[in-house]
């Protein structure tokens, strides 16, 4: 009997056991599946999110859940600055990491939606230097979100005519991201870059986390930078592709714009990232040729005879005289009605 009942124990404990580790693989299923599939009021998933580790269902104000608040209610200035003063309250040292969650929802519902008051958010958070402190640890991503997207940035500063987040970008983007001639000349780079372009190379393009971007940059043009043995290279020769994505980001600008903010573009940003384009012309001259000078005059110096037909990089586009550089890696002044744009 005792044999019986010992036995019988036995089965209840194993039964109970195998019960509990089928309840708690539903449950760490039940997480998964949340961390999987979880979506904002707004339809945002997180399954197609460039910001990993967002945890939903952890952080609170006013008793809803953060990634449930509504865009609609940040939009008003009262409940916007008692939100922002609840954020800058919690101390990131202390494991509070409201400000940091509210951040990547914001720029994770950016990447999967074109709402537009998403950038005067983004921009009131920006110009907030507490939240704007945390901003700078998604900084990247941030970029990576302007290339993506760049009219969405371009539509919110010219509806609400605050420049200051898109006026970041344009000064931060290009030395965080971009690839100009500055760097392949300190660094003994041979590029021929045969085109206008502002260049990425793709190392940097392979590291970006939106998919749909790193896809579109690599059917863009592309040139070969061939790096000599330097610091920078690891004391070795390789090569590097760098694509232009100069045409696209236009495109991308340009053709989602309507009139009033392509006006606003023109007017308030001229040619973004304008100190990383690097501008190719060609020579145009009956002569056959025209002379590159030492100075800015017809008197002056001649450094080299430039056929007619080859093309130049433009260092320096003002005034009667332009500053250029030719194949020949020679820098003077050639008169300014003998260069063409390609």
């Amino acid at each position: 009997m005792k044999r019986f009942l010992s036995i019988t124990l036995l089965v209840l404990v194993f039964t109970n056991c195998k019960e509990n580790i089928s309840k708690n693989l539903n449950n760490e299923n039940s997480i998964n599946k949340v961390k999987n599939d979880a979506k904002l009021l707004d339809g945002i998933t997180l399954s197609k999110s460039f910001i990993k580790d967002i945890e939903f269902h952890k952080f609170k104000y006013e008793n809803d859940f953060i990634e449930n608040i509504k865009i609609s209610s940040l939009q008003d200035n009262l409940y916007r600055m008692k939100f922002f003063n609840f954020l800058n309250k919690k101390k990131f040292d202390n494991g509070e990491y409201e400000q940091v969650f509210f951040i990547k929802i914001l720029l994770v519902r950016i990447q999967q939606t074109n709402d537009i008051e998403l950038y005067y958010i983004l921009n009131e958070l920006f110009k907030d230097n507490s939240l704007s402190y945390h901003l700078q640890d998604y900084e990247l991503s941030l970029f990576e979100l302007f290339l993506y997207k760049p009219n969405f940035f371009i539509k919110g500063a010219s509806l609400y005519k605050k420049n200051d987040l898109v006026n970041y970008i344009n000064k931060s983007l290009p030395e965080a991201l971009l690839t100009n001639r500055k760097y392949f000349v300190d660094n003994l780079v041979e590029c021929d870059v045969e085109n206008t372009s502002l260049l990425i190379d793709e190392e940097t393009v392979d590291k970006l986390s939106i998919k749909e971007l790193k896809e579109q940059i690599k059917k863009e043009p592309f040139v070969n930078a061939y790096f000599s043995p330097s610091i920078a290279s690891g004391w070795k020769s390789k090569t590097i592709i760098e694509y232009n994505i100069l045409p696209s980001l236009e495109r991308n600008i340009k053709t989602n714009l309507d009139e009033i903010e392509k006006k606003y573009y023109d007017d308030e940003f001229s040619s973004l990232f304008e100190n990383y384009i690097i501008h190719i012309y060609s020579i145009h001259d009956s002569d056959g040729y025209t002379n590159l000078r030492k100075e800015k005059n017809s008197a002056s110096t001649i450094i080299e005879k430039v056929k007619s037909g080859e093309k130049i990089e433009v260092l320096d586009g003002s005034g009667e005289w332009w500053f250029v550089i030719t194949k020949s890696e020679n820098k003077g002044y050639i008169y300014k009605t003998k260069i063409k744009s390609e």
